[in-house]
């Protein structure tokens, strides 16, 4: 090699030939198959990282997120109470109280995305949440508890149970929103008060609140029509609701 036509000996150090210096590889997209490092990061990339991401750019959007996030978890928090429940891991008495509170709290944020969520079975759906208790208990819309009550009332007897506590709920998540039109509250209340003489075998004759809801029925009903109730007397039927309400789950939990 050494005696080989074109490299001289001062070609030679080492014993290897000195090759002529190579032209350098210009980097950039213009050479196919250079993969390309990316540059190294400076001050302004590392100030955009720690940069906090903001997922509302208003008050408004804000709140519209922490009530997705909340209607999010009541779900969930319903779905585990439901499994809970079937595995004996609660009482009926502990069960009932806490579905009612979950439903109640399910329904009331729900009117408040109803732009945003048309319907919830939808929302459980576009957000991938396997919940197929929760889901059977919005539907049904009273406790288990309520929903199969034990043979000796008989089923008709359950059916009228089941639509009362409905009625109720309805009603106070009504006051709860701002119904305040006289022409919104009084089907509402009618709905209650027409519901408690089916239900004759679980409320005693005796029962305090049944008078007091038939005289806010019949004060409702002697209103003119586009009355709209001030907040004192919004405030004051949604007790008479409340307490008539937790009498009832009262009297079911006995």
């Amino acid at each position: 090699v050494r005696n080989s036509p074109g490299i001289t000996s001062s070609a030679w150090q080492g014993g290897l030939p000195h090759q002529p210096a190579r032209p350098p590889v210009p980097l950039g997209p213009s050479v196919p198959g250079v993969s390309v490092a990316p540059p190294p990061p400076t001050a302004t990339h590392l100030k955009d990282i720690d940069r906090e991401i903001r997922l509302a750019n208003s008050s408004s959007e804000r709140m519209q997120y922490d009530s997705l996030a909340d209607l999010f978890s009541v779900i969930m928090a319903l779905e585990y109470l439901e499994r809970a429940f079937t595995s004996d891991y609660v009482t009926d008495k502990e069960y009932t109280p806490l579905c009612n509170r979950l439903l109640k709290q399910l329904k009331t944020l729900h009117q408040g995305v109803k732009t945003t969520v048309p319907d919830v079975p939808r929302f459980m759906y576009d957000f991938h949440m396997n919940c197929p208790l929760a889901l059977a208990r919005l539907t049904s819309g009273v406790p288990a508890t309520v929903e199969h009550r034990d043979a000796d009332d008989g089923s008709s007897e359950s059916r009228s149970v089941a639509q009362a506590v409905q009625f109720f709920i309805t009603a106070m998540d009504g006051l709860k929103i701002g119904v305040n039109a006289i022409e919104q509250l009084f089907p509402l209340v009618s709905d209650v008060c027409a519901s408690l003489p089916k239900c004759s075998k679980t409320i005693p004759p005796d029962w305090e609140h049944k008078e007091r809801l038939r005289a806010w029925h019949e004060r409702l009903q002697a209103m003119p029509a586009g009355t709209v109730i001030s907040e004192e007397q919004c405030n004051d039927l949604a007790f008479v609701l409340d307490k008539a309400y937790a009498s009832f789950m009262q009297i079911l939990d006995a």
